[in-house]
């Protein structure tokens, strides 16, 4: 077949026109999950173990023993002066407290309150001793005796003669009479008050010392 040709009588030249080929579109195919892998029957699954709660044992509260206050001369029986402590059912010494004495007279004064209690207590004998305190006070020492209230007792009934009979030689004023537990000794020796023991003594028996 011959060529067309314009009015210029030019032949015109047909070019096929090729066509871009079509992209392809990928479509990308669904993710598949992964099995969960199930454990087999013979596969032991370890866990913590089960502690029982443990069982609470009843809680048993004592009470506080009540304070009773056991009276002699109808004092209460926990009287506290500095560090001294009355205690009327604790065995208790008679002293005689002798102020400004000289050690031959103090020596004389247990002598004296010895040879009165053979002759007069015969059927209770009564231990005898003496202790310097300083350089004030000598004491003679008497007993113990069960308590307080039985050194009281010894006293009320030695005192209304002991300047007749046991200590005539001396002046009353150079001697007086106390009680005092084993305990309390101990803490005179150390602290050497005696104004705070004779407080103690007075406030567990008023106007008898």
């Amino acid at each position: 077949m011959a060529p067309k040709k314009d009015s210029t009588n030019t032949p015109i030249v047909t070019v096929p026109i090729k066509e871009k080929p079509i992209a392809k579109t990928t479509v990308m195919a669904p993710k598949k999950e992964e099995p969960v892998a199930i454990p087999k029957k013979d596969t032991v699954i370890k866990s913590a173990p089960i502690v029982p709660p443990v069982k609470k044992e009843n809680t048993v509260v004592i009470p506080a023993k009540p304070i009773v206050k056991d009276t002699v001369a109808g004092v209460a029986n926990a009287i506290v002066v500095k560090n001294f402590i009355f205690k009327p059912a604790d065995p208790h010494f008679v002293i005689v407290v002798l102020d400004k004495v000289d050690p031959v007279y103090a020596s004389e004064a247990k002598n004296a309150f010895n040879r009165y209690n053979r002759e007069k207590f015969y059927n209770k004998p009564i231990e005898m001793g003496s202790l310097k305190l300083d350089d004030r006070f000598n004491l003679v020492l008497q007993g113990p005796f069960s308590d307080a209230n039985a050194a009281v007792d010894y006293i009320d009934k030695v005192k209304p003669v002991a300047n007749s009979r046991i200590l005539p030689w001396l002046n009353l004023d150079k001697y007086s009479f106390l009680v005092i537990s084993a305990e309390n000794l101990e803490v005179l020796k150390t602290s050497l008050d005696m104004n705070a023991y004779k407080q103690l003594i007075q406030q567990a028996f008023p106007g008898k010392f």
